[in-house]
């Protein structure tokens, strides 16, 4: 007989072989048929995650294979998504996904692209002349959605604009009342133009932390701020010259009144003449002027400040002579005196651990504070005097310098010490220009620092586009330059010298026999406090 063809129905009539499984006894599983992926409507398979994320996904129902369409009549849809979760995923998601986007469906992708740019944080980024108009022209398309995304916003105009230009801004400042962090800077003639219809929606702003007034005029920051009523947490105010109508120094008191028991960060040019209102929860203040005559008012309108910078960008005092300077100086260490009465105690202004003074010698000699543990000072040639007496009286823990050939001499160096009266923990010097005389650095360093206490020394020589300087970097001997330091400098335990890509290093001084000091070097990333 012939044998069966191998037809496809023609069963074969030998022996099956037995699977690993059916020869051990365990039960045989049958194959699945193939599962669709949602086998009832997704948005009820997502409802679940709705209650738990608060996100709701909304996808085209998928319907049964057997009742689909004819796929030339399936329309190349793509499942439609909720817009805020698009614009979250797009915020994330790297180049190449978003191109993958764009080409599966560019409507939305363009949609959540312009959800995206209502996000978008203007605080690095100001909106000008330019800008203002179509962006007030994207948000009016959709007042409710778009405004509600704006956190940040800031608009600056270096020249004066027209007045549809300001009704764009007043517009936008009314479809975003969910800005966090509000700069206005520049627009003095435009604001005051528009008086109310920029200082309404500025103060329906319950949810501002931060905001930045610059040269918007007087009186209008005035009212704004008396009235603005918000979590603030930073201010920013600055008064352009002339704003005040003949007034020597802008008045910043009373600034904020009904924020002050949030503010902690503070910055104007304006001076307080009088204690209106009293900022509890302030750490920081700086002030961009040099008018330190009255350094009690200060005390009483920032009590638990710790932080007080003095940037002199304003200069009202250049007339005083020095006798007069030094009656400035006499007065405020009075109204010190009468409310820290007991400096040894550690009772000072700024308060706390890390009471920190940063500006201009002559502003820290005017001021008369004490007991100062961080000072970071801008040394010039006329402050040599002052900063001896200032040192002397804040006796900080920290000392920071920054030294320029151009205000300060090298052979007055040595005048900066104060006959030993310091006990630096750590004195930073900076040094921020290339001089002429590159060799006489070290020897007017030393000289320096020889007569004074220093713990711990760092040296930086910033890189500067100077072929001469660099020549002189790359020089230096760094661990000979350690070794001297730590044999002229008594009492240094360890140095730091930052030269840039100049073979930068720290060393630890090591005792290596009676009167014999070496150095060790430290491994990279060693420094805990060094800046």
């Amino acid at each position: 007989m012939a044998p069966c063809s191998a037809s496809r129905g023609c069963s074969d009539s030998r022996p099956q072989r037995k699977t690993h499984g059916a020869a051990l006894g365990r039960p045989q599983l049958a194959t699945p048929a193939r599962i669709p992926l949602f086998t009832c409507s997704p948005a009820k398979v997502y409802n679940s995650m709705d209650t738990v994320f608060g996100i709701r996904f909304y996808f085209s129902p998928l319907r049964p294979r057997s009742h689909r369409p004819p796929t030339s009549s399936i329309s190349p849809q793509m499942p439609s998504m909720n817009l805020d979760v698009l614009v979250n995923l797009m915020s994330f998601l790297p180049q190449r996904d978003l191109l993958s986007m764009l080409l599966v469906n560019r409507a939305c992708y363009w949609e959540a692209a312009n959800l995206l740019a209502a996000k978008a944080d203007f605080t690095h980024r100001p909106l000008t002349e330019e800008t203002i108009p179509s962006y007030a022209q994207f948000l009016a398309r959709d007042e409710t959605t778009r405004g509600s995304y704006l956190r940040h916003f800031n608009v600056q105009f270096w020249d004066d604009v027209s007045y549809d230009v300001g009704m764009y801004l007043a517009c936008i400042l009314a479809c975003c009342p969910n800005i966090v962090c509000l700069r206005l800077t520049q627009c003095e003639s435009l604001i005051l133009s528009l008086d109310l219809a920029i200082s309404l929606p500025v103060l329906f702003m319950k949810g501002l932390t931060e905001v930045c007034f610059e040269d918007v005029g007087y009186r209008w920051v005035e009212a704004v701020c008396s009235e603005l009523d918000a979590p603030l947490l930073r201010a920013t105010v600055m008064f352009i010259e002339g704003s005040t109508r003949g007034a020597l120094i802008p008045d910043a008191t009373g600034l904020f009144s009904r924020c002050a028991g949030t503010l902690q960060h503070m910055t104007t040019n304006g001076r307080f003449l009088g204690t209106l209102v009293t900022y509890p929860q302030a750490i920081s203040l700086r002030l961009l002027h040099d008018d330190m005559q009255n350094v009690g008012t200060l005390i009483d309108s920032f009590p638990n400040l710790e932080h007080l910078r003095v940037d002199e960008e304003d200069r009202y005092l250049t007339s005083l002579d020095a006798i007069q300077l030094r009656e400035v100086r006499a007065q405020n260490v009075i109204e010190i005196a009468r409310r820290i009465p007991d400096p040894e105690l550690c009772s000072s202004w700024p308060v706390g651990e890390n009471a920190r003074f940063a500006g201009r010698a002559r502003s820290l000699y005017l001021l008369g504070l004490s007991n100062v543990a961080y000072v970071e000072l801008d040394a010039k040639a006329e402050d040599i005097e002052d900063i001896q007496v200032a040192l002397h009286d804040a006796a900080p823990m920290d000392l920071y310098i920054t030294l320029s050939v151009f205000r300060v001499t090298w052979n007055s160096l040595a005048e900066l010490s104060c006959g030993g009266n310091l006990n630096i923990l750590e004195l930073n010097i900076v040094l921020d220009i290339p001089p002429l005389d590159c060799d006489r650095i070290i020897p007017c360093i030393i000289a320096m620092c020889r007569h004074e206490p220093i713990c711990n020394l760092h040296l930086a020589f910033q890189e500067i586009e100077d072929s001469f300087w660099w020549m002189w970097l790359a020089q230096i001997d760094m661990p000979h330059l350690a070794l001297v330091l730590a044999t002229e400098l008594q009492g240094l335990a360890q140095i730091h010298i930052t030269a840039g890509k100049h073979q930068s290093g720290e060393w630890q001084v090591a005792q290596i026999g009676p009167g014999v000091v070496g150095v060790e070097e430290l491994p990279v990333g060693h420094r805990d406090r060094w800046l």
